[in-house]
């Protein structure tokens, strides 16, 4: 894996750690701000449900544009989007100086500037890897460790620093998105996508995107109303958080080599339907185990064969031109899963964990129909 990575960085110049750098820096800022945004909330309104509501809101519903800001970098030139991330710093540096009540506003411009660019940057590096499923487990590691860190140097920085910490985050933010700019491999990418192939890319994969966008929402439904269960297991925020995201993080980025190589060994788009039956087992299981076997089996890491699976299976079913549009359909079904977290909360609130495993059965299964649907039609 490494040998793998080492020969390509040397034949493009190296441009391939600043990309995983990037996606490091940028999430580790993200996750920082999460952690710390909330920790203000809770201090200055006391948790405020309604408040907290939008501000979710404002970081999940503008990245539903990420399908057009794929296919405009696409269009237009991935590079020039690329640089626009650097503008993140603004949102972030505005958030220290002016009241908690305006929180929302500027996390809906860092969220419009973060769907400009993000696609834009992942496009790049799937067209010039040409899709390869080694180099992106690597570039995911790069996104598990900046989320695994964030919410550390959050915790660890927030009481000293206060609200001067989103100046920081602000500069580590900007810095992710100049590297990739600055180390833009302009001689391995393709040339920019007409139109009109965008529009044909977007009806090829189209029942796929519904498919994928209905697994993230399963996943996302489930794994939401079962960390109220982790909580009641350990009845500690601190071993909450351990359990819930740390793990689990750890777990992923050890085994996202292997997933890489599964992608690159056999067929992706038959590894996705295999890891959501696979997950579709676990939840079960979850729902029907109680305790500490629960929280163990909570951490068997199928999600990055899923992640991986989905992704690569996007990136190759689309030409290298339109690299930036896969980026685009995989963020969009993340924000679609989102959204439709956001609108059940209040369900989510009163339903037992057993009434949120039929409905993410229901969704996984609608997901199976349409991938295998649009497998046999591609075949056809």
């Amino acid at each position: 894996m490494l040998r793998s990575l080492v020969i390509c960085s040397t034949r493009s110049k190296l441009w391939v750690l600043p990309f995983i750098a990037s996606t490091a820096l940028t999430t580790l800022a993200y996750s920082a701000y999460l952690t710390f945004s909330r920790e203000l909330v809770k201090e200055v309104l006391g948790g405020d449900y309604s408040f907290l509501a939008l501000l979710i809101a404002s970081e999940t519903v503008p990245t539903i544009i990420s399908l057009g800001t794929g296919a405009l970098a696409d269009v237009i030139g991935r590079r020039s989007l690329i640089l626009i991330g650097t503008s993140m710093i603004i949102p972030y540096t505005l958030m220290t100086y002016v009241e908690l009540k305006y929180l929302p506003i500027l996390s809906t411009l860092g969220t419009i500037i973060w769907t400009l660019a993000t696609p834009a940057i992942m496009g790049t590096y799937l067209d010039a890897t040409r899709s390869s499923g080694k180099l992106y487990s690597i570039y995911a590691i790069g996104n598990t460790i900046g989320w695994a860190l964030g919410g550390v140097i959050a915790g660890s920085l927030s009481h000293i620093l206060g609200k001067k910490l989103f100046i920081i985050l602000g500069v580590i933010s900007a810095t992710g998105y100049i590297l990739p700019y600055i180390f833009y491999p302009k001689s391995e990418v393709s040339t920019r996508a007409p139109g009109r192939l965008v529009i044909s890319g977007i009806r090829s994969i189209l029942i796929l995107f519904i498919g994928i966008s209905a697994t993230y929402s399963g996943l996302e439904l489930f794994s939401n109303a079962f960390s109220f269960k982790i909580l009641d297991i350990t009845k500690s925020p601190l071993l909450y958080g351990l359990y819930y995201t740390t793990l689990p993080a750890i777990m992923g980025a050890f085994v996202r080599p292997l997933a890489g190589y599964l992608t690159d060994r056999y067929d992706p788009e038959k590894l996705l339907l295999a890891t959501i039956v696979s997950e579709a087992g676990l939840y079960t299981s979850l729902t029907l185990t109680t305790g500490y076997l629960a929280i163990a089996l909570w951490l068997v890491p199928i999600w990055p064969f899923l992640d991986q699976s989905a992704v690569i299976a996007v990136s190759r079913s689309l030409e290298r031109r339109l690299q930036g549009l896969a980026a685009g359909v995989i963020n969009t079904s993340w924000s679609l899963a989102g959204i439709a977290i956001l609108a059940s909360i209040p369900i989510l609130r009163s339903a037992k964990l057993l009434t949120v495993l039929e409905i993410t059965l229901i969704l996984l299964t609608i997901a199976l129909v349409l991938i295998l649907t649009w497998k046999v039609c591609k075949a056809s």
